[in-house]
C-alpha cells in the first residue's frame, strides 16, 4: 500500500473535495483521482461516496483513514527521530540508467559536500521500468530516465499515471564508443551498415537503434554478433580487448574518453534524438543536494554535446 496515497485520501476527506485537495497538495486533479482509485482497488473497498455535494467517507474509508492517520503519524515521528540533525545529514538516493554522465554528476555532488556533514548516498543503475517502479514506491528519491524523444508523450503519460513529476535534463544523438583498434578506426561517418557486421556490446537500458523495434532482427542495422554485460567497467574492458567491438553511448567529454582509453565516433547516418529526464514523486520539493545533482547532470550533457 502506498502511504502517499493515504495522505492524499486524508486531505480529500478533510476538504471534502478532490479539487481543493489537489490545490492544497500541488497535485494535478486527474492524478489525485487516479491515486484514490488505485488505493481502493488495492484494498478492495470504496473509500469515498462521490456525491454532488462532494466526497464523503464510507464506513470502510473512515476506518482506513483513522488507522492510516495513526500509521502516518508514527512514520513521521520515526523519520524525524533520524533526521533531527538534518542540517548535518545529507540524503541522496538516485536510480539511473547505466550512464557515465549520471555517475560523474553523482560523485561530483558527493565530493563537493563538506567532510563535516553526515552523508547517506545511494546510486543504483537499472533499466527504465525498474527506475520508474523504484521512484514511485519510494525506494529511491530520484530517478533518471533516458529514452527516445519520439516516445516523449508515452513516457509523460506513464509517469503522470504513477504520480511522478518529470523535469527535462537535456537531449543528445547517440555516438559509438570503441577501444580505438585499427579495424574500428577504418569506419567512416556513415557507419551504420558497417557496425551491423561487428560485435555490439550492450548494457541495460541500451541505446542501440534496434532495441525498441517490434522485431529487432528485421532491422537492417541489427548486429549479428552481440555481447550483453551488466556494468560499464566490463563493457569498457570488452571494447579494449576485441578489435571489432563497439558500444552505443551518450556523448562523453574528452577527459572521460582519455581516462578509459576510449574513442568516440559520430555516425552521421544515425539521427534519432534521445532525452534525459529527472523524475520524483509529485509535489515533493527537491533538496539543495538533489537540485545540485540535476544541475551537474544537465551541465554535463551540454558540455558533452559540444566536445
Amino acid at each position: 500500500m502506498n502511504l502517499q496515497y493515504v495522505r492524499y485520501a486524508l486531505e480529500i476527506a478533510r476538504t471534502g473535495s478532490i479539487s481543493r485537495a489537489a490545490d492544497n497538495l500541488s497535485v494535478a486533479q486527474p492524478n489525485l483521482s487516479r491515486a484514490v482509485k488505485e488505493l481502493e482497488s488495492q484494498l478492495g473497498i470504496a473509500i469515498f461516496d462521490r456525491t454532488r455535494k462532494g466526497m464523503t467517507l464510507t464506513p470502510e474509508g473512515e476506518r482506513l483513514l483513522t488507522e492510516g492517520e495513526h500509521v502516518l503519524r508514527d512514520v513521521d515521528a520515526l523519520e524525524a527521530m533520524f533526521t533531527a540533525g538534518a542540517a548535518e545529514r545529507v540524503l541522496l538516493s538516485v536510480v539511473t540508467p547505466s550512464s557515465e554522465l549520471a555517475a560523474e554528476a553523482f560523485l561530483a555532488v558527493c565530493d563537493e559536500l563538506s567532510p563535516a556533514l553526515s552523508l547517506d548516498a545511494d546510486l543504483c543503475e537499472s533499466d527504465t521500468a525498474d527506475t520508474v517502479n523504484r521512484v514511485a514506491d519510494g525506494t529511491y528519491r530520484l530517478g533518471v530516465l533516458r529514452y527516445p524523444a519520439r516516445f516523449d508523450g508515452y513516457y509523460k503519460s506513464l509517469l503522470e499515471g504513477r504520480g511522478l513529476t518529470v523535469d527535462p535534463l537535456g537531449e543528445f544523438t547517440p555516438i559509438v564508443l570503441t577501444g580505438g583498434s585499427a579495424k574500428i578506426a577504418q569506419l567512416t561517418a556513415t557507419c551504420m551498415n558497417a557496425l551491423a557486421r561487428m560485435t555490439a556490446v550492450s548494457l541495460p537500458a541500451d541505446l542501440a537503434p534496434d532495441v525498441l523495434s517490434v522485431d529487432a532482427s528485421a532491422s537492417p542495422h541489427a548486429p549479428v554478433r552481440q555481447i550483453a554485460v551488466q556494468d560499464r567497467a566490463t563493457a569498457y574492458r570488452v571494447l579494449g580487448t576485441l578489435p571489432d567491438a563497439y558500444l552505443w553511448s551518450e556523448p562523453l567529454p574528452a577527459d572521460v574518453l582519455t581516462r578509459h582509453g576510449l574513442h568516440a565516433l559520430t555516425c552521421t547516418d544515425r539521427t534519432d534524438t534521445w532525452r534525459y529526464a529527472l523524475i520524483h514523486t509529485e509535489g515533493r520539493k527537491l533538496t539543495p543536494t538533489e537540485e545540485r545533482f540535476a544541475a551537474l547532470l544537465r551541465g554535463a550533457l551540454t558540455r558533452a554535446k559540444r566536445s
